[in-house]
């Protein structure tokens, strides 16, 4: 009779075990080790390719030295300001830029003239994203107070002024929005405060056909080799108000983004046409000077803006 070999189960049991076990191990470790290659590539990779991206971005804003897309950003940021904002100054000195992975940012610092100081105001902040301006978070052109003379006026401030200025002590200076009653030149303008004790600041220019659409003030400063540097050549502001538009026409989705609204080739073709006619200036000097010049037939209506403790001649 033949004897019967009995399997020993629990051995076969332990080497399946066994086995499924170092295979699991081996999975997990090439597991592993797959992962850390893929995160070392990657890693690699993005070394790689950041400083490319960034010598991209750099070249992208910087290529073409005075003239490179940078420049541009800058120079149309600042004259927009110029032409939009009656008595905001840039410091053209003191602009502040960063160029980041596809994108730049500018700020500018601004400033005003009340009696004859210039008088630090905010800096504001601008974007480029490629060649796509963000649109900023203050929006240029908001407080116009100059009523151009097509307009009614509907709630007159004339008297209200009066009634603070006579209020406001000797021993002060002041800002103000002042409209005429009429279109005049640079030289008439002049003419009418060479009397007075103070200084003209800022023209609002007339682009009446666009007054009710844009609600939105164009103009210059009236003082020569002003602190802005769109209006620091050697020639009258008023020629060089021409060349700012011209600039500025080149780049109209800029100026747009900035403002929100304005067609800037519409606003150049209308002065091209019309030329320039002043119907507000901004005015600093002596607080109690405004009491006289507001008995002035040619002033319409004026707007109190800031006033400061006597720094004047």
């Amino acid at each position: 009779m033949k004897k019967k070999i009995k399997k020993n189960t629990n051995q076969e049991n332990n080497f399946s075990k066994d086995s499924n076990t170092q295979i699991i191990r081996s999975l997990n470790k090439s597991k592993r080790r797959a992962i850390f290659t893929n995160a070392t590539i990657t890693i690699s990779i993005t070394l790689l390719i950041i400083p490319i991206f960034t010598i991209f971005t750099l070249i992208y804003y910087g290529y073409g030295f005075d003239e490179s897309r940078g420049n541009e950003f800058l120079k149309v940021v600042e004259s927009t300001i110029s032409i939009t904002e009656p008595n905001l100054i840039v410091d053209g000195d003191h602009i502040n830029h960063d160029i980041d992975l596809f994108s730049m940012t500018g700020d500018f610092q601004l400033y005003k003239k009340v009696g004859l100081e210039n008088k630090f105001v905010r800096t504001e902040s601008y974007k480029l994203w490629f060649s796509q301006l963000d649109q900023p978070k203050k929006i240029l052109g908001q407080n116009n107070y100059f009523i151009h003379p097509s307009q009614p006026l509907n709630i007159p401030n004339k008297d209200s002024v009066n009634q603070i200025l006579q209020k406001l002590p000797e021993g002060t200076v002041s800002e103000m929005f002042i409209s005429f009653d009429s279109l005049y030149h640079e030289k008439d303008i002049k003419n009418i405060f060479n009397d007075f004790d103070v200084e003209l600041i800022w023209y609002a220019v007339s682009i009446e056909d666009h007054v009710g659409e844009y609600n939105q003030v164009i103009g210059y400063p009236a003082q020569t080799r002003n602190i802005n540097s769109s209006f620091n050549e050697e020639k009258s502001n008023q020629e060089q108000l021409s060349n700012v538009l011209q600039f500025l026409s080149k780049h109209e989705n800029w100026v747009e983004a900035i403002t929100k609204n304005l067609n800037i080739k519409e606003v150049k073709e209308y002065i091209d046409h019309n030329g320039i006619q002043i119907y507000g200036a901004t005015v600093t000097g002596p607080t109690k000077e405004f009491l006289n010049i507001g008995e002035l037939k040619e002033i319409r209506e004026y707007h109190l803006g800031d006033v400061e403790l006597w720094n004047w001649k």
